[in-house]
């Protein structure tokens, strides 16, 4: 794939800055952190050398093992330089060929120089064909990267409206002739309401952000077992000058997060470009690391919407986008693990629980809710605890404290720890609130009865 990173003078500043600063890395090891508690910093600063070094040079393998061609020239100076690593001019000749045959501009004169400096062409030729079998422009096109097979479908499905009011803009910007846009991103979860609200992008003044979180809070949409995923929404007040053409630019020069954003406005139609570009956008940003892109790609792949579906592509993104630290590749991981019906992931509780406390650790709602449900319902004795649900369910209160599906995980843990009247007052309450919000009952229902005739035939 032709070049989609940050160019090579920026890679390599990043990179000398991950080298040379502690401040970028996780002490993970006791000695070191235990020296640092001790206020040893002189003790603990060649430790800290040593993890930022091993965590930059992560961070490049990851890069370029997706394709990236800069990463995969600053990952090959790496090497020559032994920043991170032993000093290895076979690697370092093998990933500048990969960069070369990436079309980067610099390739070509970096694997002449470490060709020079290699002190064995042909082991350096074997290792450049066996990266090249994994990580090559053809093995990524076949393992990794989607094809697009609907030009004109979107990326993601959007959902099917039941309730989606306009915001209401305060009378003075309307008579003020005020003008701004803000793009909105939102999951639809499977209960059919928006969850994980931010703003994208806006206009510098910001005028339109408080009321489209709050109108967006309130939408609602046809419920769906898997939820629809990742969404978007461009609104206007008034006529704006929308700097989409400084956005294509910073993309065009490599930025991820602006490649993410230009796809997005690709996808909303705000754009002159082709709509099947939106995907070729979102993959460079992908490519480049950026979390939300990746996270995107596994919905594409998953669903078919867009590209040709196809499941291993979409767990790798999947994975790729967790290990980044995106919060929704993570959940969704969980609930794949947690789910014995799901073809994604084979079910694993001791592979869940990991990332379910990870997330529940940040205050993550949704996890909040599965965990206390999972200790309060879980047929494993292993991991039922009634008392623990509690106190799980009353941290997720903080939140959002009348969640019928937390108000259900309340009473079923008071069932079982034989505190009755509390159980059924906590269910009778989950399906008031499932009714107000228009939520099939059902499920709360018949939890309800199943105590209620279990206690009949004590």
């Amino acid at each position: 794939m032709a070049r989609t990173g940050m160019t090579i003078t920026k890679q390599f500043v990043l990179l000398s800055v991950l080298l040379s600063s502690s401040f970028y890395i996780k002490a993970n090891d006791s000695q070191v952190r235990q020296q640092l508690a001790n206020e040893k910093h002189q003790q603990a600063l060649p430790q800290l050398q040593a993890l930022a070094q091993l965590q930059a040079l992560a961070q490049l393998q990851a890069l370029a093992q997706l394709g990236n061609s800069d990463a995969q020239l600053a990952l090959a100076q790496a090497y020559a330089q032994g920043f991170g690593t032993e000093q290895d001019f076979q690697q370092a000749y093998a990933w500048s060929m990969l960069a070369m045959d990436n079309k980067h501009p610099d390739g070509k004169s970096h694997y002449l120089q470490y060709r020079r400096l290699t002190p064995s062409i042909r082991k350096a030729k074997a290792l450049y064909k066996t990266l090249r079998t994994s990580y090559g422009v053809a093995a990524l096109n076949n393992n990794l990267y989607p094809k697009i097979h609907q030009p004109e479908a979107t990326i993601t499905h959007p959902g099917i409206a039941i309730d989606t009011p306009e915001p209401q803009y305060p009378q003075a910007l309307i008579q003020n002739n005020s003008a701004g846009w803000a793009i909105v991103e939102y999951d639809i979860d499977d209960k059919g309401q928006t969850q994980n609200i931010q703003i994208l992008s806006s206009d510098a003044k910001q005028t339109l952000n408080e009321y489209v979180i709050t109108a967006v809070k309130d939408w609602r949409f046809k419920a769906k077992p898997q939820g629809y995923g990742l969404q978007q929404r461009l609104f206007e007040l008034g006529k704006t000058d929308r700097p989409f053409d400084d956005i294509r630019q910073k993309a065009t020069e490599g930025d991820a997060a602006e490649q993410y954003l230009y796809a997005v406005l690709i996808k909303l139609g705000q754009t002159e470009a082709a709509p099947e570009t939106a995907l070729w956008w979102l993959l460079k940003s992908a490519i480049n690391g950026f979390s939300k892109a990746q996270y995107q790609l596994y919905q594409c792949l998953s669903y078919g919407q867009y590209c040709q579906a196809q499941r291993d592509k979409s767990l790798k993104w999947l994975t790729m986008a967790s290990l980044q630290g995106e919060v929704r590749a993570t959940y969704t991981r969980i609930l794949a693990y947690t789910d014995k019906t799901n073809d994604l992931l084979t079910y694993s509780l001791e592979q869940a629980l990991p990332l379910l406390k990870q997330l529940v650790n940040s205050n993550h709602l949704p996890s909040l809710l599965l965990y206390s449900k999972l200790l309060a319902r879980s047929d494993n004795p292993k991991l039922k605890d009634p008392q623990k649900a509690i106190k799980y369910a009353q941290q997720a209160m903080a939140l959002n404290n009348n969640h019928p599906d937390l108000l259900a995980n309340l009473g079923i843990a008071y069932f079982e720890l034989n505190q009755l009247n509390q159980g059924q007052q906590f269910l009778l309450q989950a399906i008031n609130e499932a009714q107000l919000r228009q939520w099939p009952i059902d499920e709360y229902v018949n939890v309800l009865d199943a105590y209620q005739k279990a206690l009949i035939l004590k």
